[in-house]
């Protein structure tokens, strides 16, 4: 995507340098992972000044993860149509797109309530792949599911 942004600074963490600033596609602050960008443009030297009370290293610390010694790194298929959903809102990890539209998503978790909740609010578009502790907690998730509204769908 090409975005237009005002960056308010640069940030290091967790060994990879981050471009912080206001996003005017999403209209609001938004970081973006420097290797990741492929090219930069310099717009309209249109002047813009970063928010008095915007604290960068607040920003760094309040915004950015930083896995646990605990956490567990999960693999996530995406078909092209949960790359589409997702948009430019992708969680921190690693994404290699594939050539078909489709991606797989390289992310640390604590524990896997968040990740198999995210996963399946896309629906048949993604699964998890590994490990297989979460591939296993994600097939509890579904059958607490199952049971759940099982008593609904039993009603006339």
């Amino acid at each position: 995507d090409r975005r237009e942004v005002d960056p308010y600074g640069i940030v290091h963490h967790a060994g990879i340098w981050y471009v912080v600033g206001h996003c005017h596609t999403r209209g609001d602050v938004r970081t973006f992972r420097i290797d990741r960008i492929a090219a930069l443009e310099a717009g309209a030297v249109d002047a813009f000044a970063r928010p008095a009370n915007f604290d960068l290293e607040a920003y760094r610390r309040d915004r950015l993860y930083v896995p646990s010694a605990d956490a567990v790194r999960v693999r996530i298929h995406l078909a092209p149509l949960a790359v589409t959903r997702i948009g430019a809102s992708w969680p921190v990890g690693d994404v290699q797109l594939a050539s078909d539209g489709s991606a797989t998503l390289t992310m640390d978790c604590e524990g896997y309530e968040w990740v198999t909740g995210w996963v399946l609010g896309l629906g048949r578009h993604a699964w998890i792949e590994a490990p297989a502790t979460a591939c296993a907690a994600m097939r509890e998730r579904i059958e607490r599911a199952r049971t759940a509204i099982a008593p609904v769908l039993s009603q006339p």
